[in-house]
């Protein structure tokens, strides 16, 4: 996972590594298993997989006999990553560094993939610089990142806000539309195709649903550390109708569609 450095001043692995991620993002596996499968992963190909997590995507990839090298800014995230890799007995390189400066050569990868990951990147135009720079020539870059007005979105958004009041700009908004994508990518100078898909968020309830976010999802468990008490209430409340908004079953459980943007994009 690469994200924002909090208006704390605390670390943005730090931020990340706050609750349980590991136990949010086993809910995103199918997105890395479509991405690779979307990029035409080849065995023996070079792939990188940013902001690894706890490794779903580099995972995937290495289902598919490529050799995969994997990033991250976390090194307790990385290190659950290496667990299950030792578990599946998969050869997964896993490296500490930082998606807008990334510790390879230039050209060194056939394939550079992103799931949930690089979208958080502060800066996203030096973000897509790095993916051109370490993708090869002819090569491919795959991304899935979340929809502005899906459920995760969404979700992102009320973040943001009760973070900075609605004052500053939301560097993941870039990825968010399809238009977006498309100009942010122009620089690996390939053909960009844009698909929309969607997860199924699932939950004991939309309330239940809440609490697993206040407690393991890093950057919501420090904002309502950080946030007054009437406030971190508020955005609890909005969190939670937001899970209502969306949610379509019928018997007190949470299923809830969330959409995102599957890109693949040529490296010409």
């Amino acid at each position: 996972m690469t994200g924002p450095t909090p208006r704390s001043g605390e670390s943005a692995p730090a931020t990340w590594e706050r609750g349980d991620f590991g136990r949010m993002a086993h809910g995103t596996v199918v997105a890395g298993e479509l991405l690779c499968d979307a990029v035409e992963l080849r065995a023996l190909e070079r792939v990188l997989d940013i902001g690894t997590g706890t490794g779903n995507t580099a995972l995937s990839a290495a289902r598919r006999r490529g050799r995969v090298c994997a990033v991250d800014f976390s090194a307790p995230l990385l290190r659950r990553a290496e667990e299950r890799a030792r578990g599946e007995r998969l050869r997964v390189r896993l490296v500490r560094g930082d998606a807008e400066r990334l510790p390879f050569r230039d050209a060194r990868f056939d394939v550079v993939l992103s799931t949930f990951g690089v979208e958080f990147v502060p800066d996203p135009a030096r973000a897509v610089a790095e993916i051109a720079r370490t993708c090869r020539p002819g090569g491919r870059a795959a991304t899935a990142t979340w929809a502005s007005d899906g459920l995760l979105g969404r979700l992102l958004a009320v973040l943001h806000r009760s973070e900075t009041g609605g004052d500053a700009s939301f560097s993941r908004e870039r990825w968010g539309t399809e238009a977006s994508i498309r100009e942010l990518l122009e620089p690996l100078g390939g053909r960009v195709a844009v698909r929309r898909r969607t997860l199924l968020v699932r939950g004991d309830s939309p309330e239940a649903a809440v609490e697993v976010w206040r407690r393991y999802f890093g950057p919501l468990n420090r904002l309502l550390a950080e946030l007054p008490t009437d406030r971190a209430a508020a955005l609890l409340r909005e969190v939670g109708a937001t899970f209502r908004e969306f949610n379509r079953a019928d018997d007190g459980t949470l299923l809830a569609p969330s959409d995102y943007l599957e890109t693949v994009a040529g490296r010409r």
